[in-house]
């Protein structure tokens, strides 16, 4: 009988942490023919300060396409100082209803184990058409207390990043290009901050630069 079995191991040398992460593979019942296929399936090289604060950000986008992670990534430079102490890494989700899935739940622990003086996991999601969608408002219920439970802050943009952001939502077709000009042309910089430190959902707002605040000092 096969078996498989999972296992991570940590290298260290100083502060260089290198993640190894290898599927062992066990063939055979028979003890004497049974042998171990080594797989190199991940490995991670970071260099971390001994009191570095990771920041592990949980967007709605997907990797290819980090749309949300752009939008965020922008408004940080720009409104927050640049403290070398804070590292902020994007955790994907493609999709707001994978916010408790195996995947982001092992992403999240992975970075944990990265070797950061503190951890801070900051869910970022759109709140969608809550107040007339009964699935989406129960969603995000849902994710608000999952959040709660488990320490987590919650960052929501109403109805959605680009809606607080930009003004107004656009096509799922568009939505990374849409980003991507957000950032050359730094049009967070004509934007009303005002609409980003809300603490109820508003139309075309946000509680992003009142959360990421507590964490990051603000110019």
């Amino acid at each position: 009988m096969s078996q498989v079995v999972a296992r991570e191991v940590w290298q260290q040398d100083f502060r260089l942490r290198i993640l190894f992460e290898f599927i062992i593979i066990t063939v055979s019942s028979d003890p004497s023919e049974s042998f171990v296929e080594y797989t190199l399936m991940q490995r991670h090289a970071i260099l971390i300060q001994e009191d570095e604060v990771g920041i592990l950000i949980c967007v709605e986008s997907d990797k290819k396409r980090p749309v949300d992670w752009l939008y965020i990534e922008s408004l940080v430079k720009t409104l927050f100082d640049d403290d070398k102490t804070v590292v902020r890494r994007p955790i994907y989700m493609n999709s707001r209803s994978n916010y408790n899935s195996n995947k982001v739940q092992r992403e999240i622990l992975l970075n944990k184990k990265k070797g950061y003086e503190s951890v801070i996991v900051v869910y970022c999601i759109d709140t969608d058409q809550y107040e007339v969608n009964a699935n989406q408002k129960k969603e995000l219920e849902a994710i608000e207390k999952y959040c709660t439970a488990n320490g987590y802050e919650l960052v929501w943009f109403c109805h959605d990043i680009e809606e607080a952001l930009i003004g107004k939502s656009i096509s799922d077709s568009e939505k990374y290009s849409r980003a991507v000009r957000f950032v050359k042309k730094d049009e967070i910089k004509g934007l009303d901050i005002e609409r980003l430190t809300k603490d109820k959902y508003q139309k075309g707002s946000s509680n992003i630069v009142k959360v990421l605040s507590k964490f990051l000092p603000l110019k």
